[in-house]
């Protein structure tokens, strides 16, 4: 029966277009070597269909679920979002990004879309993101959630734009792996933290950094600061080192022309204690000759 098909099938291609009984061997060939992947393929659809099928019959899912609404009826069959989240928290079906909900203002206009890709086993979030959008449908921000291999927050990164899509600020934060306490899985303590600001150009106008230990403690922390220019050129930079107890270290502090040449330098040692036991400072004209150094 396949076979009379395919004739059939080849029968019109020579009707319809100009291929000759050469290439249309050739494509019999080629299909018959390619049947097992594509008899594989058949059954993974098959087995899914059937896996979400089963699904939705165990959690009622039906026609008003996947269709536009009235605006009536809404709590006829309780929450339906839920409804149709319970679609993937159904065992085994995790296997692709899972929109969990989509969030809207007053007016109807979509705010925020929230999504998650779950572990196979559906019992663990293995990566998600928020994206917001302004109430003429343009892009907000967005929001990436990275994990650890144990499912604690490895890193989050949100980028925030202006009406005109521009962006205006970066923010990344990666935490020190998590782990369990008194059986309860809990996120590690702030590793980094990095915000870059933008000018109405698209350029930096302002870098901060920060560095924390294991235990949430600030390490060190820098400050750049840019001139508002095409391209990024460096104003200021400012460097702290702390001691394990919060007290300062280490202070650098350098200052710069908008030509780009060093202006003024210095650096600052402290005992734990506070007490200044060490001081560095240089200032210098725009054409680079050193006018004080002590």
């Amino acid at each position: 029966q396949l076979n009379y098909i395919k004739n059939k099938e080849n029968k019109m291609m020579e009707k319809f277009f100009d291929i000759s009984e050469e290439l249309l061997a050739t494509d019999k060939e080629v299909m018959e070597l390619c049947a097992p992947y594509f008899k594989k393929v058949e059954e993974v659809q098959c087995y899914n269909q059937l896996k979400v099928l089963k699904a939705f019959k165990e959690n009622y899912i039906s026609a008003q679920h996947l269709v536009g609404t009235t605006g009536y009826g809404y709590d006829d069959r309780g929450n339906i979002t839920q409804e149709l989240r319970d679609v993937y928290t159904t065992p085994g079906n995790h296997t692709s990004t899972v929109l969990v909900n989509y969030g809207y203002d007053k007016d109807g206009n979509m705010t925020d879309v929230f999504s998650q890709i779950m572990s196979p086993e559906g019992t663990t979030v293995r990566d998600k993101g928020i994206t917001r959008y302004y109430t003429d449908g343009k892009l907000r921000s967005t929001t990436e959630y990275d994990f650890h291999t144990n499912h604690t927050v490895k890193t989050v990164k949100e980028t925030e734009y202006n009406n005109q899509q521009k962006t205006v600020k970066k923010t990344s934060y990666e935490y020190w792996q998590g782990e369990k306490i008194d059986g309860v899985l809990v996120d590690g303590h702030q590793r980094n933290q990095e915000i870059v600001e933008y000018n109405d150009k698209g350029v930096p106008s302002k870098h901060h950094l920060q560095e924390f230990t294991k235990e949430g403690v600030l390490r060190t922390e820098s400050t750049i600061l840019y001139y508002d220019a095409d391209s990024p050129l460096v104003r200021s930079y400012v460097s702290i080192r702390y001691y394990s107890d919060g007290s300062i270290d280490k202070k650098s502090t350098e200052e710069y022309y908008d030509t780009g040449k060093l202006k003024f330098e210095e650096t600052l040692s402290y005992t734990q204690e506070g007490v200044l036991i060490e001081r560095y400072t240089t200032e210098k004209d725009q054409k680079g000759n050193t006018l004080k150094w002590y």
